[in-house]
């Protein structure tokens, strides 16, 4: 009799895992596996498969909300879905401090972390991955504090190409993503925290900036990083 009870509860449990995972199936979930080896796992409907990081996993997740709570290292924020209106959900933050750059929306300077603060909005650019728990993690490249005058964010982009004419005496970015920016030709373009000179001309392929990008769709300034 115990053991009729035992295979029972068994078979209970093999269905169960088996109904969470068939639920999962088709929907892409990216989960990271190991930074040596620079994996990634991914639920598809073949199941749970790994692929080449580089390949695959995307280059930056960009979010924005509202601040929960504050830790040493680490913060919570509840993340907007703006396509899904009504949907939202917390993510937890970490701030690694060799290569997480907290910066002002207004200029793209540097800011200590106590410049976040509960219930304020910010805007994360992180990645390359989004751990499976709940609530998920991410570790930040670049958090934004502090909303500019225009009221609009800057983006955080890497050019796919060279600066391209745009037929109007401008010039087209295409940014990695798919992203397109209209620059005019005098768009004030300077170095993060570096005196040394660069013109538009500098931005090239994997060239990674900064962009303040006006109502009306045209660059108003760009911050350029190093190589």
């Amino acid at each position: 009799m115990k053991r009729k009870w035992i295979a029972a509860v068994g078979l209970i449990f093999v269905l169960v895992i088996g109904g969470a995972i068939g639920a999962m199936a088709g929907a892409t979930q990216i989960i990271r596996m190991d930074d040596t080896e620079k994996e990634f796992a991914q639920m598809g409907s073949g199941g749970l498969t790994k692929a080449s990081w580089e390949e695959e996993a995307p280059q930056t997740i960009k979010m924005w909300g509202p601040v929960l709570e504050l830790s040493e290292d680490s913060f919570s924020f509840t993340r907007q879905f703006p396509d899904q209106e009504g949907y939202t959900e917390e993510v937890i933050v970490h701030i690694d401090p060799e290569n997480t750059l907290i910066l002002d929306g207004e200029y793209g300077l540097p800011v200590g972390m106590d410049q976040l603060k509960k219930g304020e909005t910010v805007y994360i650019y992180a990645g390359p991955a989004m751990t499976l728990s709940l609530p998920p993690q991410v570790t930040a490249q670049i958090i934004f504090v502090g909303m500019p005058q225009s009221g609009i964010m800057p983006d955080y982009v890497t050019a796919e190409e060279p600066l391209t004419e745009d037929g109007q005496g401008g010039f087209l970015l295409k940014a990695v993503g798919g992203i397109e920016f209209n620059v005019p030709p005098d768009c004030p373009i300077t170095p993060y925290l570096t005196r040394q000179m660069v013109t538009l001309s500098d931005i090239s392929q994997g060239r990674r900036m900064l962009i303040w990008n006006q109502a009306d769709g045209k660059v108003e300034k760009i911050v350029l990083f190093n190589q």
